[in-house]
């Protein structure tokens, strides 16, 4: 039996190097709401550490969600991405028009792009 790679994202860029890696994976994107997981969090965590606990949340989420067939073996990848800019993380605008908002605020500003990656290995329905 071959191990199933779950991607728990709806990003098309993590997608694609997926797929440029050579692995096809099966792609089911997570229902965690971030605004509310974000809102639980102690206020003084720092910003990695935030980036990182929405990305092992949408990795258990999407693990809890697998269908029969793909629980005996695979491995779930769990991601989230937030801007760090003006010492607040950003993240999905939600609409165009916020979109833009955010892009103006970003004129002449430097920010830090954090990525967290979670992986869970599922065998025989276990999270190892």
């Amino acid at each position: 039996m071959t191990t199933r790679v779950v991607l728990g994202s709806a990003s098309q860029g993590r997608l694609r190097v997926l797929r440029q890696a050579g692995i096809e994976p099966v792609v089911i994107v997570s229902d965690v709401d971030e605004d509310a997981l974000i809102a639980s969090l102690d206020p003084d965590l720092p910003p990695e550490s935030v980036v990182a606990k929405l990305a092992n949340a949408k990795a258990l989420s999407v693990a809890a969600s697998l269908p029969d067939e793909l629980i005996s073996d695979c491995l779930v990848i769990g991601c989230d991405s937030m801007l760090y800019l003006d010492g607040a993380l950003r993240g999905k605008p939600g609409s165009a028009k916020v979109a833009l908002q955010q892009w103006e605020s970003m004129a002449g500003a430097t920010g830090h792009l954090l990525t967290g990656h979670a992986l869970l290995r599922l065998t025989a329905g276990v999270i190892t």
